[in-house]
C-alpha cells in the first residue's frame, strides 16, 4: 500500500493492490477522500485487518488445492500425482475442515497417531506423506498469511530399524534365471541385474537409445504410469541418472537375439520400446512376470529394485571405485552411494594394523634403551635437586 496527498485537491490517496502467488496483480483498491493522512492511515489498518480475518477463516482443504494447482504446474505429471494422492488419501480426511490457522502441534501429534494406527505403512511412506503435510502449511506461511509450521514443531515420523539390504548373490542370480523360459524375460531380468538400472529405466528402453554394435546403452528417461490414466516418459530420478553405460557381452548378444526377432515385426522402428511393441511393458506386468518366475525357483524372494542392490553388491564384492560404482548407478555423489551400500564395504581395519605392526618392528619393554637415571647430565632441569626451592613456573590461562 501506499499513502500520499494530492497536490490539487490537497486530500490523501491510499492505493492498494493485491498480488497472486506469480506476482501478477489480480486486485487494485484506490481511495482519494481521506482529508487527512490519519484518515487514510485508519484505512490503511482496516483493510490489513479484514484481509487478517479473512485469512483466520481460511479451511485447510482450501490451501492444500491451491497448493496443488501451484504444485501441478511446476513439478512432473508423476510428483503431482502421488502428492495429490498422498494429500487426498492421508492428509484431507483429517484435516479438511480445520481452520488453518488454529493448527497446532498437537494436532499434528494427533495425525501422526492416526496414521500409525490405520494401516502398517512403511516409515518411509509415513516420512513422505509428513513432508506433503508440512509442504502445504510452509505453502500458508508464504500466501496465507500462516505466522509457523507445526509440523517443525513435532518432526517427521522416526524410522526406528533399518531394514537389512536384501540382495542376490551371481550364484543365486542364476540359480532363478533357470527357472526363466522365454527370451523377452530372459533379457529383461539380464539388463536388470548387470546394468543396476531402475525399474522405470528399463522399461522406457527403445531401441533407438541402445547401439548394439558397440554395446553401449544411453539412459536418459524414465517410464510413470497412473493407474488408469495412461503413462508417459519423463527425465530420470536425478540429472545424474542421465548417462551411458557399456554392458556385457552375453547381455549385448541377448539383446541382439531379440532386436533380430523384434524387427520382423510389421511396422517396426527404433522407437519400438525394447520389452514390448509401440506401448511399453508395464511395471505391474513385470511384476506379475516376476512373481510368476520366483515362485518356480528356489532362491530368496527379493524385490525388482533389488537388482539394483545386486548388481552394487557384486561390483562392491570385486573391488570396484566407489565414484566408478556412483557413475554406473547414475548417482549424483560417492556420499548417496555410500550412504546405500556403505555396509557392504568391508571393514578394512584389519590392513591398517597391518600396516601399523610393520612400522612397529622389535620393540618391546625388555629391549628399550635404559632411561637416564635421576640426577645424570641432563635432567638437573628435570628434578629439583634436595634442599633447593623448586623452580616456579608462571601460571598461564
Amino acid at each position: 500500500m501506499s499513502i500520499r496527498q494530492d497536490k490539487t485537491t490537497r486530500l490523501w490517496v491510499l492505493r492498494a493492490r493485491i498480488y497472486d502467488e506469480d506476482g501478477n496483480v489480480i486486485k487494485e483498491i484506490k481511495r482519494s477522500t481521506f482529508e487527512t493522512k490519519k484518515e487514510a492511515q485508519e484505512f490503511e489498518r482496516k483493510l490489513h485487518e479484514a484481509r487478517n480475518v479473512g485469512m483466520e477463516t481460511l479451511k485447510f482443504e482450501d490451501v492444500a488445492k491451491h497448493y496443488l494447482e501451484a504444485y501441478q504446474a511446476r513439478n512432473k505429471l508423476r510428483s503431482y500425482y502421488d502428492t495429490n494422492h498422498s494429500i487426498s488419501m492421508h492428509i484431507l480426511p483429517f484435516f479438511a475442515k480445520k481452520n488453518i490457522h488454529n493448527i497446532k502441534a498437537k494436532d499434528i501429534i494427533d495425525w501422526q497417531t492416526y496414521m500409525l494406527k490405520k494401516n502398517n505403512y512403511k516409515p518411509k511412506y509415513l516420512q513422505k506423506i509428513h513432508v506433503t503435510l508440512s509442504s502445504v502449511f510452509n505453502h500458508a506461511i508464504r500466501y496465507f498469511n500462516l505466522d509457523r509450521n507445526p509440523c517443525s514443531i513435532v518432526g517427521n515420523f522416526k524410522n526406528k530399524t533399518k531394514k537389512e539390504m536384501l540382495f542376490w548373490t551371481v550364484d543365486e542370480f542364476n540359480s532363478f534365471m533357470e527357472s526363466v523360459d522365454k527370451l523377452r524375460d530372459y533379457v529383461m531380468f539380464y539388463t536388470l541385474f548387470w546394468t543396476g538400472m531402475r525399474k522405470g529405466e528399463m522399461l522406457a528402453l527403445q531401441w533407438k537409445d541402445i547401439k548394439l554394435k558397440t554395446g553401449q546403452i544411453k539412459i536418459s528417461k524414465t517410464l510413470n504410469r497412473y493407474g488408469n490414466h495412461g503413462w508417459e516418459l519423463t527425465t530420470p530420478k536425478t540429472e545424474g541418472s542421465i548417462r551411458t553405460i557399456s554392458v556385457i557381452t552375453p547381455l549385448k548378444d541377448l539383446l541382439q537375439q531379440l532386436y533380430d526377432i523384434q524387427k520382423t515385426t510389421i511396422g517396426f522402428n527404433q522407437n519400438y520400446f525394447v520389452f514390448r511393441d509401440v506401448i511399453p511393458l508395464s511395471a505391474a506386468t513385470l511384476d506379475r512376470i516376476y512373481n510368476s518366475y520366483i515362485a518356480k525357483s528356489t532362491v530368496k524372494r527379493i524385490r525388482i529394485h533389488d537388482f539394483r542392490h545386486s548388481y552394487a553388491a557384486a561390483l562392491i564384492h570385486n573391488g570396484v571405485d566407489i565414484m566408478l560404482l556412483a557413475q554406473m548407478l547414475g548417482h549424483t555423489s560417492r556420499e548417496q552411494v555410500f550412504e546405500t551400500y556403505g555396509h557392504l564395504y568391508p571393514d578394512r581395519q584389519s590392513e591398517v594394523l597391518e600396516i601399523l605392526e610393520k612400522c612397529v618392528k622389535n620393540v618391546s619393554f625388555e629391549n628399550r634403551k635404559p632411561a637416564k637415571p635421576c640426577g645424570s647430565a641432563g635432567s638437573e632441569n628435570m628434578v629439583p635437586k634436595v634442599g633447593l626451592e623448586p623452580t616456579r613456573f608462571p601460571v598461564r590461562f
